[in-house]
């Protein structure tokens, strides 16, 4: 797995270390990759796993945000303050 895909495992295995107990473990729980989301790992063989959980919970990060927004909110800079 050379190249861009490599560096990103990097990227996923440093993220899940530095993150783990504040930010992901109980996302990791939650969505049942337990088994093989593991906090302290290098093993490039979950990285499939490391991806998709990461996509997963980056998609449901952006729906979030994307349904709390007003739409017309969004599409004017200036709403909010004073020029709505």
């Amino acid at each position: 797995m050379p190249g861009e895909f490599h560096f990103m495992g990097h990227c996923y295995f440093a993220f899940n270390r530095l993150w783990y107990d504040d930010l992901t473990g109980w996302a990791v729980d939650i969505c049942g990759f337990d088994k093989t989301v593991k906090r302290d790992t290098e093993d490039m063989s979950y990285f499939t796993h490391f991806d998709r959980f990461y996509t997963l919970l980056t998609l449901s990060n952006y729906d979030r945000f994307f349904w709390s927004i007003r739409l017309d909110y969004a599409s004017r800079p200036n709403a909010g303050y004073g020029d709505v």
